[in-house]
């Protein structure tokens, strides 16, 4: 598949993404969609998360940095957008560190329709209902098949999921599994690359 089209399109068009996102990475985030012709936009007040959701292209959850008022704002962003046709991603970042971040990330995923999951191995492992642990925001042991976690992922949540990596990999409820081998094992000592991705 060639790339290239779809960045043209994304230059072309330069659609607003809604960001409501880990503070430790923000600043990444919206330069990684800014280099790539889009236009980043990081609202996170519960005020306005809705308004801005209406207006953009796309939406992205990452609870990297999650506190309950966040979610709550999280929630009414995707409302809105779910209302409006809006994508919505959700990276499930640190998922299986501890009890609270799995309790909201499936919060999350039951209240709001999402039509992207991603997280590093062990975060859409945990979310898969594996035993898998993550340390921090660090993958760990996904305990399985990296393919067929994210293809049986995908079709019970029926969305596309993401496992981001060395290889990603990439599922669509279809049952259609890909694999792209574009990353590098020095990318998990950069702080913030499997959020840009």
């Amino acid at each position: 598949m060639e790339i290239y089209p779809f960045l043209e399109a994304v230059r072309e068009k330069q659609p607003l993404v809604h960001h409501l996102t880990n503070w430790v990475t923000i600043y990444d985030c919206a330069q990684a969609v800014k280099s790539l012709g889009a236009s980043p936009v990081m609202a996170h007040a519960p005020e306005e998360a809705a308004d801005m959701a209406r207006m953009a292209s796309a939406l992205v959850l990452n609870i990297g940095t999650l506190t309950t008022e966040f979610i709550e704002s999280m929630k009414i962003a995707a409302r809105a957008a779910n209302e409006h046709g809006i994508p919505v991603v959700l990276d499930v970042c640190g998922a299986g560190a501890t009890p609270f971040r799995d309790r909201k990330s499936f919060e999350l995923l039951d209240t709001v329709g999402i039509g992207i999951i991603k997280g590093n191995a062990s975060e859409i492992a945990r979310i898969a209902g594996r035993d898998a642990r993550t340390r921090g925001v660090d993958t760990g042991d996904a305990g399985g098949d990296l393919r067929e976690i994210a293809a049986t992922l995908a079709k019970k949540r029926e969305c596309i999921v993401a496992i981001t990596g060395v290889e990603d990999i990439v599922a669509a409820a279809d049952g259609t599994v890909r694999a792209v081998r574009n990353g590098h094992a020095m990318m998990s000592r950069v702080v913030g690359t499997g959020c840009m991705a």
